[in-house]
């Protein structure tokens, strides 16, 4: 017997720059995120400094109705993004997308994942300690700001408070870890098998089949834990 979707460890895949400014490698990132039956897929919108590699704001449009329209019949996916400025937020909220995922700030070491239903625009200028008096809901991830993260994380005591583990580790070793410790959402870059993917998360991002074993590796989890 298997655990009520609610109840199982939801993987968000972070797409990061590994579109590599091309509409349909994102594509493909969402259907990698669809076949290994991830929770969510997203992606960074707004101002980014090189060699960051911004998503256009205009092919949001065509990629949300990608994610969660699909002709196949395949499962669809929640999608949503990062957001870096208002234009970000007010793409965000234009075509109804259930979360945004605030940026790190330093002072408290987390991010946030909050409703658009809730957060007005002006939200995304606030300090970050106060995005949680706006929201009734928030997911908490544990952040460290290193790519990649090269040494042993220590999560004792850290789920709860914090829901999930935002992850810059390589491969899934230290998620399995996390998970272990019962965090209950995963972050996780993914990229895809193209040797012209140049951008900076490629080097620490998932390969297909990391993606897919670490997937394995969930399921069996939670499976255990029924």
């Amino acid at each position: 017997m298997t655990k009520d979707r609610e109840e199982m460890i939801k993987v968000i895949c972070e797409a990061g720059s590994c579109h590599n400014n091309n509409i349909e490698y994102a594509k493909e990132l969402i259907d990698l995120a669809i076949e290994n039956k991830c929770w969510a897929i997203k992606f960074q919108l707004g101002k980014l400094s090189p060699p960051n590699i911004t998503l256009p704001n205009e092919w949001w449009p065509e990629l949300v109705d990608y994610a969660t329209n699909r002709e196949d019949n395949k499962e669809v996916i929640e999608i949503f993004a990062s957001v870096f400025d208002d234009d970000a937020v007010n793409t965000l909220i234009e075509h109804n997308s259930k979360y945004m995922k605030i940026s790190y700030s330093e002072s408290c070491k987390n991010w946030w994942i909050v409703s658009t239903n809730i957060i007005p625009t002006a939200i995304v200028s606030c300090p970050l300690d106060r995005i949680k008096t706006y929201a009734d809901e928030d997911i908490k991830l544990f952040c460290i700001p290193e790519y990649p993260v090269v040494y042993k994380i220590n999560f004792d005591g850290l789920f709860p408070p914090f829901d999930g583990f935002s992850d810059h580790t390589l491969g899934y070793t230290q998620t399995a870890n996390a998970i272990t410790w019962d965090a209950k959402y995963i972050e996780k870059h993914i990229t895809l098998d193209h040797d012209d993917i140049s951008c900076p998360d490629n080097a620490f991002a998932l390969k297909p089949k990391e993606l897919k074993n670490m997937m394995k590796y969930i399921k069996g989890h939670d499976e255990y834990r029924v």
